[in-house]
């Protein structure tokens, strides 16, 4: 059984050797660079001890110091990661009719033939897992265009097809078993990920994983005990995949415990290796994920338990965790050379979204088309009305043609802009409903959009932790945030979205454009703390009296908010690795050349630090309404002046007008022509703010062909 996501191809950083400091491409490495630091070190340590020793002894003494430097360099480096590529397979089979469950994501026989003829005409070299540990142990890099076969699940049909086939092309490969099925007796069903019964006979024999790992050419890893299969992870009796999220139990209306959650996942790997090993001889050295989903939690209980890696299908990933590309029947030749060789050419970066948005012509980008939603529209205490709500949502996602969904993960009712309770379980604000999680995998399983967490950055309503102040209160210009200077504060945002990541499936995080601090802010005690840390008076006032002053504090903040929103990504990916990101801007900040002073957005910062950065292209909103296609226009040029502008930016529009005049819906006919306007200068990606499935609006008839992503 399997989960498909975009991308999810690796490839890791080439390795560094002495002919390769001449090559000046390489001085961007981490390595490299660490390694030219200590170098250039030793020099000047070695200059030195020559103008203070005598003739006769300094060469020795300065050869001594620079061998010893050299060492440290060794030493400091990280262990080198082999560069290699990993296709992942499960049930191949003679054809595909009838008879072959799709959730076993069938490939034919004739289509793994063209596959493995591919790999060997275009000089890709199949390596195993003991050739990649054995690399990195010597800190030496495979050979060139590397690539892991891996077939997931133990179906019967590895050694009646894939099996012959390997020995035929002299190539090697790593099975994954899920021990669960297969200690499951001759004459039982087989409980397949608790969706259907298949018979015993249906997955390879012990006899059968003997025989191929006796030959040399098939490494066993491990698909889990009993980790495949769905559990329950809120109250609506949603099924969460068993190894990547908590569980919940609906007799006590309680969440495991983070201390439970891997105890529990560490004792299914090691009782799987111990199977494996009590049959075949052989203790597996990968854990691969079933579904791909996994989290740092999870990786560390699985190294407790004795693996050497893990195995994902996420479009990157960290070691020990290798990611995969997933191989269905819908992933043809082209498709899968097109993948991989851009993959080659992807070098010593990581191949995933992330590079293909600077890399892949503009024609074979990504696109999404992204629609913004409350949940506060959709809650209703009343179950019924609220089930009703729900279903309004799903027919629209549906109809829209999105495929991008920004989704609050925060309560806001009374409309003030701070979080007064959340959508998940968390330590420190009142579930107002378990609601998030419920929504986020019915439209990332059911209608294949990819979710993102809408969270605020500062802008939660905790009334006794210190907020951003204003040096009077005429010059304060936003709602009610945190400050994040304070240490306390950020550990309770940080445990907070923390909270969010080990409750909730999602791909992204949408940040929120609470993360503003004014150019009369912050002057609370923590806030003066940080200006004087900087080298600044600890009064803006004082501060905007001097240009030179005032460009530090302006670069200043807008670094701290990003550094910040970078500190909780990473908390996020404890549990969701890896996960993308998006932030709002205020168009100002990109048609204003002194919006940064005000606001502390940077677009140039924001294209090269998020995945995504989503403009709020609301002209009414800023007042523009009398020339909002003139606006647009405008905004759209300064966007695409930019290298990255296009390839990386969400331009989302307003489908309310919030003038307290004008409040209502915005209408339709402009929504289209602004959607149609995008188009045409070029823009990939849009979307619109807020979709209210209560009102309909806006009427997706009227903007599906402009905006939907099947048009």
């Amino acid at each position: 059984m399997c989960e498909f996501y975009p991308f999810p191809v690796q490839f890791s950083v080439f390795p560094i050797h002495f002919n390769d400091l001449f090559n000046p491409g390489h001085i961007r490495t981490g390595r490299i660079r660490n390694f030219l630091v200590i170098f250039i070190r030793s020099m000047v340590i070695s200059a030195i001890i020559s103008r203070i020793v005598s003739a006769p002894r300094k060469c020795v003494l300065c050869l001594a110091v620079f061998a010893f430097s050299l060492v440290a360099a060794v030493a400091q480096a990280a262990p080198l990661t082999p560069s290699f590529i990993t296709l992942c397979y499960h049930n191949v089979v003679p054809v595909l009719d009838g008879s072959i469950p799709d959730d076993t994501a069938p490939v034919t026989q004739a289509e793994l033939k063209e596959h493995f003829d591919w790999l060997k005409k275009n000089g890709y070299t199949v390596v195993s897992v003991s050739d990649i540990l054995k690399a990195r142990e010597n800190n030496r890099e495979l050979p060139p265009k590397s690539v892991l076969l891996s077939f997931d699940d133990g179906y019967r049909s590895f050694y009646e097809t894939v099996y012959p086939m390997l020995k035929s092309y002299g190539y090697t490969a790593l099975l994954a078993l899920e021990t669960g099925w297969l200690e499951t007796p001759d004459n039982k069903m087989v409980n397949y990920g608790g969706t259907r019964q298949l018979p015993r006979s249906f997955f390879l024999s012990w006899e059968q994983i003997r025989e191929m790992a006796d030959s040399g050419l098939v490494e066993l890893a491990s698909h889990s005990h009993n980790l495949h299969e769905g559990h329950q992870g809120n109250p609506q009796g949603m099924q969460l995949p068993s190894g990547a999220y908590r569980w919940y139990d609906p007799k006590t209306g309680s969440y495991e415990s983070v201390d439970a959650f891997k105890k529990r996942v560490r004792n299914d790997w090691k009782r799987s290796a111990d199977i494996i090993y009590e049959k075949t001889g052989r203790r597996p050295q990968v854990a691969v994920w079933p579904y791909g989903r996994y989290n740092q939690v999870g990786v560390a209980a699985a190294l407790e338990a004795g693996y050497e890696l893990t195995a994902s299908l996420a479009f990157y990933a960290d070691w020990p965790t290798i990611p995969r590309l997933m191989m269905h029947e819908e992933i043809d030749l082209p498709n899968m050379m097109r993948k991989m060789e851009a993959g080659v050419m992807a070098g010593s970066t990581l191949y995933s979204r992330r590079n293909a948005m600077a890399q892949l012509p503009v024609s074979d980008l990504p696109v999404q088309r992204v629609m913004h939603v409350d949940l506060d529209m959709i809650y209703d205490d009343n179950p019924a009305q609220r089930e009703k709500n729900t279903s309004l949502l799903f027919d629209r996602v549906r109809a829209s043609g999105a495929n991008v969904i920004y989704l609050q993960a925060f309560a806001d009712p009374d409309g003030n802009g701070t979080a007064d309770a959340m959508y998940f379980p968390n330590r420190h604000l009142p579930m107002r409903a378990d609601f998030f999680s419920y929504i986020a995998w019915q439209l990332a399983t059911r209608y294949k959009c990819e979710v993102y967490a809408w969270m605020p950055v500062l802008g939660f309503d905790l009334p006794n932790r210190p907020v951003i102040t204003a040096v009077s209160p005429d010059k304060k210009v936003f709602y009610t945030r945190l400050t994040p200077f304070d240490a306390e504060n950020r550990r309770i945002i940080n445990e907070i979205y923390e909270d969010l990541a080990s409750h909730a499936p999602f791909m992204g995080i949408i940040f929120h454009d609470d993360a503003i601090i004014g150019d009369y802010e912050d002057v609370s005690p923590a806030g003066k703390a940080w200006l004087t840390s900087m080298g600044l008076p600890d009064d803006p006032e004082l501060i905007r009296k001097n240009p030179k002053m005032m460009q530090k504090f302006t670069r200043a903040k807008s670094r701290a908010l990003i550094d910040f929103t970078k500190e909780l990504q990473a908390t996020v990916e404890k549990w969701h690795p890896p996960v993308y990101t998006a932030r709002n801007i205020y168009a100002p900040a990109i048609l204003s050349p002194y919006a940064e002073e005000w606001m502390a957005q940077n677009f140039d910062d924001f294209l090269t630090t998020y995945d995504y950065t989503a403009i709020e292209a609301m002209p009414y909103m800023e007042g523009a309404a009398d020339h909002a296609g003139q606006w647009m226009e405008t905004l759209i040029a300064k966007v695409s002046a930019h290298p990255l502008g296009l390839r990386k930016t969400v331009f989302e529009l307003q489908a309310k007008d919030w003038r307290p005049d004008h409040l209502r819906p915005m209408p339709n006919d402009i929504m289209a022509k602004q959607m149609q306007q995008l188009l045409q200068h070029g823009a990939l990606n849009f979307g619109y703010y807020p979709d209210d499935p209560i009102m309909g609006h806006p009427d997706i008839g009227m903007i599906s062909h402009w905006f939907s992503i099947r048009n």
